[in-house]
């Protein structure tokens, strides 16, 4: 025989009737046996030794004789490839032990996993294990070995039920013993670290309120609090450091002033002799946004785009409107006592001296001055305009009349101007983008708009455009080059004016209508200066170590070079290259933790590695305790091998026993043990009789007839 060939023998029986016969039939000796003792008749016992052979000849107990084929048990070595094994050689170790690890016996194989999972939760690696371990069929499995540093998160409570699994040496229905989860940690005990870490803070902040965050600045390792400096940089101010203690909650304040997105980094000096500073950073991201946008809608005569601007403004959640139509010139008579109105005077001196800063845009839609604003109020809103505010004309018949906003102070802020004679065009046309309106991002990818291979929109038609002439940004015209949409900045403010007053006619679904509400919505948010809607604007983002820029513009430049600022200070030129008709990219390694700043003229982003802000990176020491439990529950080994040792002495695997309670003798201290399982297939199995007939025959004829002799000699 080989040693993968082995004669195994055991016992069994075949009976040569039915069960349920032979039971009956020892009963009835039973009881013949128990009458005869207690009649005390002769023979008896004879009989009943007699009868029993014959009972122990029907149940045919034979010798099984199986020839077994072993199978190698199989070892699962895992290696772990999260981030914190990049730190001080872990993943070197791991991988020299990996490639170096030899099993005792040559009935014991070894499979390799590597595994890495870094998510918000931490490192997760048993469902990876389990399925890998799952794989191996479940009589050749003998357990893991896990290469880490002990930073996983996904330990289980409990045993879990694959690492369960019978004895099969002992046969069916015999009690489960736990396969051993070694563990060999890949590091050094006692190290230290100091992290920053995050308790609390808003994602979302008012503009005029302040962000309250709370942090915690702790030293692992070390028994003893101390003070240190934490430094705090918001991206909309400078920066300021104060001290703190660690291992105690603390809060800093930060002012918002604008909307938009504001990372704020956190740091501290490093810990002398600590594994790690990369979580000595800490970032925190907050998008400041509006309490309300107050909108000014003022309205002159009622008509049809009347209840499509207010249908618009009053179904955002964000936008509070004040809106005023003029029904009743001041020049009108009327009889009527003002009792009997329903009607309000127009506030003029409470919305355009008084509150006009406090509003975000106005609205002045078919509006004619019929002495309802005094030139002093007129001035205000250009006034508003340059400081910042946002201004929406829409344009009707109205403008080449008497009482023509043109004849005003507001004509040096307005976008275009339209001749008093002749410029009212009644006839219809299909407004379309110009090539500047196909890049603005105002009316850039609107439904149905025309785009640089198709030169018809998907439109309705309007029937009523002001030929004017334009000084700003033309974005929408009809086909004989009118303008129709003008964009322009003046100083520090915005003005847009829509040359037609016909817009609400798309809303009705005038011969296929057009995207009208999407439109208005698009032009109110630019004059707000929503930063999603700049033509020119440069973004950052920071993904798998590399900072990518991306400038949009309407310039034609090919390539551009934006400098960019890394959180330790040294500063890099990166080239922009134009990848479509108006974004220009660049990329950069950026490695480093902390915020990065991105510059191009006036234009500033930000990035930071936000997303690796995990429970696997608030602590890179190597630790034994979270996977203590689960090692001694499978009555596992923790083995520590320092970086510098790991070429020294090789992990060895050996089979020892059917128990690992067993004592380990013979081997050095960096083996590991496993239970000798003995798995195996059988490739041929032979029975044979105990008792054959011919021999029981004569031996129970002659009990019968000793028995009978004994009771004819009484």
């Amino acid at each position: 025989m080989t040693p993968d060939n082995l004669l195994h023998g055991s016992l069994m029986v075949a009976p040569l009737t039915p069960l349920w016969s032979i039971i009956a039939l020892a009963l009835c000796i039973l009881l013949l046996t128990l009458w005869g003792v207690l009649t005390k008749k002769r023979g008896t016992f004879l009989r009943f030794v007699g009868m029993a052979i014959i009972l122990l000849w029907l149940l045919n107990p034979q010798k099984l004789q199986e020839t077994w084929h072993s199978l190698p048990e199989t070892v699962l070595v895992v290696r772990d490839h999260s981030s914190s094994m990049t730190l001080d050689q872990r993943s070197t170790a791991a991988q020299t032990l990996s490639e170096t690890i030899k099993p005792e016996q040559s009935s014991l194989l070894i499979r390799h996993l590597d595994v890495s999972s870094n998510t918000a939760a931490g490192t997760h690696i048993f469902e990876q294990i389990e399925k890998a371990f799952t794989s191996i069929p479940p009589a050749q499995r003998a357990g893991v070995v896990l290469l880490t540093d002990g930073q996983v998160h996904d330990v289980p409570s409990t045993l879990p039920s694959w690492l369960q699994q019978p004895n099969t040496s002992r046969g069916i229905g015999s009690p489960t013993h736990p396969l051993p989860f070694h563990v060999i940690l890949t590091g050094k005990p006692g190290q230290i670290d100091r992290r920053i870490k995050i308790l609390q803070a808003p994602p979302f902040v008012l503009t005029g309120q302040t962000a309250h965050i709370r942090l915690e600045v702790d030293d692992l390792g070390t028994q003893e609090a101390t003070q240190t400096e934490i430094t705090t940089q918001p991206t909309n101010g400078t920066a300021f450091s104060r001290l703190i203690r660690t291992g105690e909650p603390f809060d800093i304040d930060i002012p918002i002033t604008q909307p938009g997105p504001l990372l704020i980094s956190f740091s501290t000096p490093p810990l002398p002799g600590e594994i790690a500073t990369s979580n000595n950073q800490a970032v925190v991201n907050i998008t400041a946004i509006r309490d309300r946008l107050r909108v000014l809608l003022v309205s002159g005569t009622p008509n049809q785009g009347e209840r499509v601007w207010r249908w618009l403004l009053k179904a955002d959640p964000s936008v509070e409107l004040i809106h005023f139509t003029i029904l009743r010139p001041p020049e009108k008579d009327d009889d009527t006592p003002l009792s009997d109105l329903a009607l309000i005077a127009f506030p003029v001196h409470e919305l355009f001296q008084q509150k006009i800063n406090s509003f975000d845009l106005i609205i002045l839609d078919g509006f004619e001055n019929r002495s309802i604003l005094p030139a002093q109020y007129l001035e205000n809103i250009t006034r508003y305009v340059k400081q910042g505010g946002g201004l929406f004309l829409t344009a009707g018949p109205e403008f080449v009349t008497e009482w023509s906003l043109q004849d005003t102070s507001l004509s040096e802020i307005m976008p275009a101007h339209v001749p008093m004679q002749g410029s009212v065009l009644v006839r219809a046309f299909q407004p379309q983008l110009t090539p500047t309106g196909l890049l603005h991002p105002v009316t850039k990818d609107l439904p149905g708009a025309n785009t640089l291979t198709t030169n018809k929109p998907q439109w309705g038609p309007w029937y009523r455009i002001l030929a004017g002439n334009a000084q700003g940004e033309v974005l929408m015209e009809d086909a004989d080059k009118h303008p129709l949409l003008v964009l322009n900045r003046v100083e520090k403010g915005r003005i847009a004016m829509l040359l037609s007053d016909q817009s609400w006619l798309w809303s009705r679904g005038e011969k296929g209508g057009g995207p009208q509400a999407e439109l208005l919505k698009r032009i109110s948010h630019w004059l707000m200066k929503e930063p999603e809607l700049e033509e020119e604007r440069l973004t950052a983002t920071l993904a798998d170590n590399t900072l990518t820029l991306h400038y949009s513009t309407l310039s034609s430049e090919k390539t551009l070079e934006a400098h960019v600022l890394s959180p330790n200070g040294k500063t890099f030129a990166v080239p922009l290259i134009r990848n479509n008709h108006h974004v220009l990219s660049g990329t950069l390694p950026a490695p480093t933790p902390g915020v990065w700043k991105a510059t191009y003229e006036k234009h500033t982003a930000f990035a930071a590695h936000t997303e690796k802000d995990t429970e696997e990176t608030q602590d890179f020491r190597a630790t034994d305790k979270k996977l203590k439990p689960l090692v001694e529950k499978t009555n596992g080994q923790t083995l520590w091998v320092a970086p510098s040792e790991a070429l020294k002495t090789p992990i060895r695997l050996a089979l020892q026993g059917e128990s690992l309670n067993q004592p380990k003798e013979g081997l050095n201290e960096r083996t590991v043990f496993f239970p000798a399982r003995n798995p195996h297939v059988v490739t041929a199995r032979q029975t044979q009789p105990i008792l054959s007939a011919w021999a029981m025959m004569p031996i129970i004829l002659f009990l019968f007839l000793l028995a009978w002799y004994q009771e004819r000699k009484s």
